[in-house]
């Protein structure tokens, strides 16, 4: 690795190289399109990234975003290391350990805690980097309906005309949500809304299918918690659909007429600067693979 060099990442020199390098050694159905509006239109900020170069030629990619989680006293500044990818010749040479300490380590002043969701083969990594899994997760889960309980009217609307009026309704330690971040994340098509406006309230959700029967994939439940079951009743209703999937601590007031427990995620956490890791929260669309 000696002869290797490390330098950040150039945005308008290096992306051709770089979806190059991912489509070779990663997935060959990554897009420019889809890093441009991961790393360089998040609303949290520019993505900072980090290359490994043999020579002119890039052999190793690390991709850190920024986020942003509530406080009492403001908003903790969150680095998310994500997308990574090394040349299947350069593999087994440390190069994923040395980017993702090395940049941590270059933009350590910019950020109070580090936080990544890993799969289960990545994990031993990132637990012997020192990272430590966060305690007492919740898992997702499958929720059934009553589909005879009262139900309400809601509008069915698209991204762009969503009107969030509910900074005082995100609760401590959850992603700070704004207009401009709920149309960055989930600008894509696939992404329906629910639009229960008499009461400011949004259900931002997917049609999909768990063992072959009709469902619905929860991704953000957005107002008052008090809301939380007629919301989701006259959803599942109108959808002719009593499953829905959700993350168990973003819908703690479903009351479900029964709960399946599913699998849970893994996040783990590195950095902490205010001790503040195991407090923080999820929805859903927070801890999506795409991201």
């Amino acid at each position: 690795m000696e002869n290797l060099n490390f330098r950040e990442i150039d945005y308008q020199t290096d992306l051709s190289e770089v979806i190059s390098l991912i489509h070779k050694n990663l997935d060959s159905t990554y897009t420019l399109d889809f890093f441009k509006w991961k790393h360089l239109e998040n609303p949290f900020g520019k993505s900072y990234g980090l290359l490994a170069l043999d020579g002119d030629k890039i052999i190793g990619l690390r991709m850190f975003m920024f986020w942003e989680f509530k406080t009492p006293n403001g908003k903790l500044k969150a680095i998310r290391p994500v997308d990574t990818v090394t040349d299947e010749n350069y593999r087994g040479m440390g190069i994923f350990k040395k980017l993702t300490l090395d940049g941590l380590e270059n933009i350590s002043g910019e950020y109070d805690i580090v936080f990544n969701t890993p799969n289960n083969n990545s994990l031993p990594g990132y637990l012997k980097m020192g990272w430590r899994k966060m305690e007492k997760l919740d898992y997702f889960r499958v929720g059934l309906i009553n589909p005879f309980a009262k139900s309400t009217i809601f509008l069915s609307i698209l991204i762009d005309q969503i009107n969030f009026k509910g900074e005082d309704s995100i609760s401590i330690g959850g992603t700070i949500l704004s207009d401009e971040f709920l149309k960055w994340r989930y600008k894509e098509p696939v992404y329906q809304i629910a639009d229960f406006s008499s009461e400011g309230n949004y259900v931002i959700y997917k049609k999909s299918k768990i063992n072959n029967i009709p469902s619905l994939i929860v991704y953000e439940i957005i107002g008052d918690p008090a809301q939380q079951r007629i919301m989701l009743i006259s959803l599942a209703k109108k959808n002719k659909t009593p499953f829905i999937y959700y993350y168990g601590s973003d819908v703690k007031n479903g009351r479900f007429l029964k709960s399946f427990k599913r699998n849970g995620p893994v996040v783990v956490i590195k950095n902490d600067k205010y001790l503040i890791g195991d407090k923080l929260h999820f929805s859903l669309g927070d801890l999506e693979g795409k991201l």
